[in-house]
């Protein structure tokens, strides 16, 4: 079993090597063949991101063998399998995050529905409508049927779906007829 080290102070682990560089956890198997049982180490996650973006379409099928080879250090087709689950669970949690973090204030900011016409109009009103404390009783004169505090939420609301799509998320934009 690895021992574990604090490094320069940091959180992160760093698992024992012997004299050869290998991880205290490596053993042979019946091919004599390095595997190495620890945890992945931070070079080996960067070549397994090299090798994700290289072979991760898995046309051919023999991608995650690829991986393992370019990864080397024992990894094995099952190691690589295993990381690269847990790799993509946590992106997935990321994004759900995420999600929930633009979700809320979006509900937070609910304006209503809004037409096509008064979508128009309000974006017409932001061009020519300065910053200043009056801008969205100024906007709203111009938008039929919104007040200013839907104007301003309508704004906010926009900033929100330019950082979404900034962040490569598809908005899906529907107008009341």
């Amino acid at each position: 079993m690895a021992t574990w080290t604090r490094h320069h102070g940091c959180p992160s682990h760093v698992p024992s090597r012997n004299v050869q560089g290998i991880a205290a956890d490596s053993t042979m198997d019946d091919n004599h063949s390095l595997v190495n049982n620890g945890p992945w180490t931070k070079e080996e996650h960067e070549k397994f991101l090299k090798a994700l973006e290289k072979y991760g379409n898995l046309s051919s099928g023999s991608e995650l063998s690829k991986m393992a080879s370019e990864i080397g250090n024992g990894r094995t087709v099952t190691d690589v399998w295993k990381h690269a689950e847990k790799y993509l669970l946590k992106l997935q949690r990321a994004k759900t995050e995420h999600m929930r973090k633009i979700d809320e204030p979006r509900q937070q900011l609910d304006d209503g529905d809004w037409t096509w016409d008064q979508e128009m109009a309000f974006e017409h009103a932001l061009s020519v409508c300065e910053p200043s404390p009056s801008r969205w009783s100024r906007v709203a004169k111009s938008v039929k049927g919104k007040s200013a505090e839907q104007c301003k939420k309508r704004y906010q609301l926009l900033v929100l779906d330019i950082a979404s799509i900034s962040s490569g998320e598809k908005i899906e934009v529907a107008y009341v007829h």
